[in-house]
């Protein structure tokens, strides 16, 4: 399933910001459906998000160590049917790309450098095995 992306009123990121950072995994062989900006039916407070990744601020009861965290929803067999990204106000560069990581199922890998290290600060941009082979 190609998702799509939906900003949830006061996610503290702009469609630009999330445009950048799925980009990143567009250029990686991933494919989003498209990003837009999400009222209450859109699965940010009513509805089903079915298909989609929504973007949220973190509430008040949240973690004081976490930068940010991604929740998501699969089926029986292990697909992905949503997933929600829960970012605080003063979120880091590069920390978007990696929530968008683990919307699209990658888990935490603790190698020095990469997209998907647990820690932020050692992790960076190294991509390797987060790029889809071509069909």
């Amino acid at each position: 399933m190609t998702p799509d992306i939906r900003i949830c009123e006061y996610a503290p990121v702009s469609i630009e910001e999330v445009t950048s950072a799925t980009q990143w995994w567009i250029e990686r062989g991933y494919d989003i459906e498209r990003i837009t900006h999400s009222g209450h039916r859109g699965g940010c407070l009513l509805g089903n998000p079915f298909g989609s990744i929504l973007i949220e601020l973190v509430g008040q009861s949240y973690r004081e160590s976490a930068i940010a965290a991604t929740y998501i929803r699969t089926d029986d067999n292990g697909q992905i049917l949503w997933a929600k990204i829960r970012l605080r106000s003063d979120v880091p560069e590069r920390v978007l790309e990696h929530e968008i990581g683990h919307a699209l199922g990658w888990l935490h890998l603790s190698k020095r450098g990469h997209m998907m290290h647990p820690i932020h600060e050692r992790g960076g941009w190294d991509d390797e095995w987060l790029v889809v082979s071509p069909p």
